[in-house]
């Protein structure tokens, strides 16, 4: 029965292993082409880090440079992934890397998940100001504009933080979602 069941994984997860790999094969050069021709690479020149031209920070900043949109972009120097780093606009911080939101029905909150967890975004949204207040050398950012998914913000509307604002983003569609923020 042993064999039978080990030949069974093995005739079903090899065919599926190999799909993904070959998969990932195929999308690593397109992406590597994406980020060669990204405003982020023509302007900063960093190194390629492995698919990183699917991380939501390209995509914001390429919207931001391709519309012009008053938003500065600042980045640690410990900061090694390709991309990462903060966007602010006077003196709110645009947050859009929350990974894997759901909600806490108990608490009526947002939580994302870091380090294995689930947390609420207010203390992720709070690290990330103080975080980048020191970046900058004062303490400049008093709000943030945190990227929600819109049908997460319409099936959840009695959520909502104090301390920062909670903008509707529609399938990646950071355009309209940053004119919100800067009021075009």
């Amino acid at each position: 029965m042993k064999k039978i069941l080990n030949g069974i994984l093995t005739v079903l997860v090899f065919p599926l292993a190999i799909l993904f790999l070959l998969g990932l094969a195929l999308y690593t050069p397109i992406d590597y082409i994406k980020y060669k021709r990204s405003a982020y690479y023509k302007d900063r020149g960093e190194k390629y880090n492995w698919l990183c031209a699917s991380a939501s920070y390209l995509g914001i900043y390429e919207v931001i440079k391709k519309h012009g949109l008053p938003i500065s972009f600042y980045k640690g120097e410990a900061e090694d992934f390709t991309g990462y780093g903060f966007f602010v606009y006077k003196d709110v911080l645009i947050v859009g890397d929350l990974l894997n939101l759901s909600v806490d029905e108990e608490r009526k909150i947002f939580t994302t998940e870091t380090d294995d967890e689930y947390v609420d975004i207010a203390s992720e949204v709070e690290a990330d100001i103080k975080e980048v207040n020191e970046l900058l050398g004062e303490d400049r950012i008093k709000t943030a504009a945190v990227l929600v998914d819109r049908d997460l913000l319409e099936e959840n509307p009695e959520i909502s933080y104090e301390g920062f604002e909670l903008i509707p983003l529609v399938y990646s569609n950071y355009l309209d979602a940053l004119r919100l923020i800067v009021g075009e």
